[in-house]
């Protein structure tokens, strides 16, 4: 908690920074987002290409809307970027690929086991509607608060935890399947 709360407040100095000029702000935002940002930005592309080119785009929509950036919540805003970005490469984009050309497609650099989990890991979110990944990844690996991601979404906060929970209920489903 206490870790968001630093993070945030970096966030927030760095966004500053960059309306400044200053040419080391943009670092600090990468050191704390790119995981987040990085995995949501998967979590809709579906693909780590993609992915990493929406990080990119969200970087540089960073530095052109920091002027714009009202004090709050600077993780939320700039996940909300990072979505914007995503949906924007897939709405360009009218051909997904099927899970199995994006498991051929990944690096196998990592151990078997761990490309095995992440296929895993991956057949499972793809079980998912597209905002339920987005809301387990804003959620499980950003660490949003319902609150925030609802408004990133424009839910209820009720809603948000409802699509949250369902999600979650969908994945364990998934995962006692598979160890039967």
């Amino acid at each position: 908690m206490i870790r968001k709360y630093v993070d945030n407040i970096a966030c927030e100095k760095a966004i500053q920074g960059i309306c400044k000029g200053d040419c080391n702000a943009l670092s600090v935002i990468y050191d704390i987002m790119h995981r987040p940002v990085y995995s949501l930005a998967l979590s809709i592309c579906q693909n780590k290409h993609d992915a990493e080119d929406a990080l990119q785009n969200t970087l540089c929509e960073i530095v052109k809307n920091a002027s714009n950036y009202k004090s709050g919540n600077a993780r939320a805003w700039i996940l909300g970027i990072a979505r914007n970005c995503s949906l924007r490469i897939v709405s360009k984009q009218k051909n997904h690929l099927d899970i199995e050309e994006i498991a051929n497609s990944m690096e196998i650099s990592s151990p078997k086991d761990a490309l095995i989990e992440s296929y895993v890991l991956f057949d499972a979110m793809s079980q998912l509607s597209e905002d339920e990944r987005e809301i387990v990844v804003m959620k499980a690996v950003a660490g949003l608060t319902h609150k925030e991601i609802s408004s990133i979404f424009g839910l209820s906060v009720d809603s948000c935890k409802r699509t949250y929970y369902r999600a979650l209920k969908q994945l364990k489903s998934y995962f006692n399947s598979r160890s039967d």
